[in-house]
């Protein structure tokens, strides 16, 4: 026997399509997501002009730099022996080098009283024209050219008997000398040696 016909769906009742409901939840998911996308970017523009806002500006940090290079490379010294006041372009020798960092390297670097002579305390020493903290010590480095070694034609060689050519990259490229030096009683005493990230020196 005919079972009775299904029964229709009753009066108020609905029928929901599950594409339609996948698709609304998807929907519902990708509005969430980019909310949050948006979120995190007004975060970050907000910090990044806040720290453009507060950054130095280019004028200031070109008179800052145009300061320093005045302290320590522009500015007269006395020169080691009876050479006269050097500029830093100027030194030739040892004695120079040596007057320079006495003269203008230590009390620029790590100068200890302030203009009227009052002591500074620990916070404000150690800082470059009073308004860069040193936060690391320095090291003193030298990189030397091998000598004769130019693109100089035979005829000047009278002229000049000893040449050093340019080298470049802070002196890692070029025709850097790895030779050993020294003074005349221990011409070996100082050896070249790599450090690293700049090279030997």
């Amino acid at each position: 026997p005919k079972g009775p016909p299904p029964a229709a769906a009753g009066h108020g009742e609905r029928v929901i399509s599950i594409k339609r409901l996948w698709n609304e939840v998807d929907a519902k998911q990708s509005r969430t997501l980019l909310a949050g996308s948006m979120t995190r970017y007004i975060i970050f523009i907000t910090f990044y002009l806040l720290v453009i806002h507060h950054q130095k500006s280019a004028g200031n940090t070109f008179r800052l730099t145009d300061a320093i290079r005045s302290a320590y490379t522009e500015s007269p010294f006395p020169g080691g022996g009876s050479r006269g006041d050097l500029t830093f372009n100027e030194m030739a020798t040892a004695g120079d080098f040596w007057a320079w960092m006495e003269q203008k390297f230590v009390p620029n670097t790590y100068d200890s009283f302030w203009s009227n002579g009052d002591p500074k305390d620990d916070y404000f020493k150690g800082a470059v024209l009073d308004l860069n903290r040193v936060v690391r010590g320095f090291r003193v480095m030298q990189r030397r050219s091998k000598v004769n070694d130019c693109l100089l034609q035979q005829r000047f060689n009278a002229f000049f008997p000893f040449c050093y050519p340019n080298t470049f990259a802070q002196g890692t490229m070029g025709p850097t000398s790895k030779d050993p030096f020294g003074p005349y009683y221990n011409a070996t005493k100082y050896r070249w040696t790599d450090h690293g990230y700049f090279g030997g020196w």
